[in-house]
């Protein structure tokens, strides 16, 4: 019997744990720690590895396991770019061993609607997530089922109706094709339609995938084929769908700003002069959260920094030291602007906990 080994086991992985252990002996499992390939008894003892983790580590894990001279199933994409993904079929080729990206959708019999024209395709879901992700996560899927009939087709014009609120937009290739593509992942009800066929059907296209990757039923150069044309398509167009954003300056106001801009769909690309971001004011506020004690002479800040606590620690608690730590506030008897009295009566005025300790 063929044996294999997963790495990855979320929630896709424990899914895919069960199609594999239908076809093949399972001889390891592991949640994305791939350290398990070091062992020299483990990489000998199986024939497969299939990988289910978070799609940003794709590339480094597959190109791991074809250097151990091991096949490879990996969910889809298998790299972010078209480029890195012919990178790892080429690595695949010089080792001599299989390599093969998940494509479900080719297993669940939709022959007729392949051959159909389309006009639409929509798709809708819950759970939510960042809009630039609905490509990776979604389109994928419609792109390589494209593929048959628009592997010789160049895209002309790509019309953007919604990135906001969901995705929403129109391709071209030549002069004959255009598809309309709608993706919303904030949807209870899921929905997979190409033009009015439903392509939610009650066909185990994943069992059949798996047992045919493992057999060699499967066209490993279409599959290939179909993977990279996928990857084109995103990053074509991620580029043409999603605004890019320049942000100058790495510090945490810039750093926080090109990450929200990048979670509500934009293409940032972030400036610094240094070398490594948050390395000037930033890196000089480490183990302080200004909650208002700074500002004695500005009540107004104080209110602000005091207010905006909860915000700050909704996105940067796991980033804090222990919050045990004890802070003390000085007021010196001499030269001082603001007296012993006047700190106390604007901690209270705040709202701020604090103990007095003599000196």
């Amino acid at each position: 019997m063929i044996k294999a080994g997963l790495i990855g086991y979320g929630k896709w992985g424990s899914v895919l744990f069960e199609k594999i252990k239908n076809h093949a002996q399972i001889r390891f499992v592991v949640s994305g720690n791939h350290s398990i390939l070091d062992d020299k008894a483990v990489i000998e003892d199986v024939e497969w590895v299939f990988i289910a983790t978070p799609d940003h580590t794709h590339y480094e894990i597959v190109k791991l396991c074809i250097q151990k001279g091991l096949n490879v199933f990996c969910e889809k994409p298998l790299a972010p770019t078209r480029e890195q993904s012919e990178d790892l079929y080429r690595l695949a080729e010089a080792y001599g061993v299989k390599l093969y990206v998940d494509d479900i959708l080719n297993h669940k019999g939709f022959d007729h609607i392949l051959d159909s024209k389309v006009n639409t395709i929509k798709r809708t879901k819950s759970g939510g997530g960042i809009h630039k992700d609905i490509l990776p996560r979604l389109a994928y899927h419609d792109f390589y089922l494209l593929y048959d009939r628009l592997e010789s087709k160049i895209i002309t014009d790509v019309k953007v109706h919604d990135f906001v609120d969901r995705l929403d937009f129109e391709v071209e290739w030549g002069s004959d094709t255009r598809v309309k593509f709608i993706y919303d992942i904030n949807v209870s009800k899921k929905i997979h339609s190409w033009n009015n066929t439903d392509l939610y059907n009650p066909v185990d296209g994943l069992d059949t995938m798996v047992w045919k990757v493992l057999t060699g039923k499967v066209d490993f150069e279409h599959n290939r084929r179909c993977s990279l044309f996928a990857n084109e398509m995103i990053d074509s167009l991620t580029k043409e769908i999603f605004p890019n954003v320049a942000v100058v300056g790495g510090g945490i106001f810039g750093c926080t700003a090109a990450w929200m801009l990048s979670k509500n769909g934009f293409s940032v690309e972030l400036f610094e002069k240094n070398d490594d971001i948050m390395s000037e004011a930033s890196n000089i506020n480490q183990y302080r959260l200004h909650r208002g004690y700074h500002y004695p002479r500005s009540t107004e800040t104080a209110f602000s920094s005091n207010s905006s606590e909860r915000d700050f620690l909704d996105v940067y608690e796991k980033s804090i030291p222990a919050r045990d730590i004890t802070h003390e506030y000085r007021i010196a008897s001499e030269d001082s602007l603001v007296t012993a009295d006047q700190y106390k009566e604007f901690l209270d005025e705040i709202g701020l906990d604090y103990k007095i300790v003599q000196g």
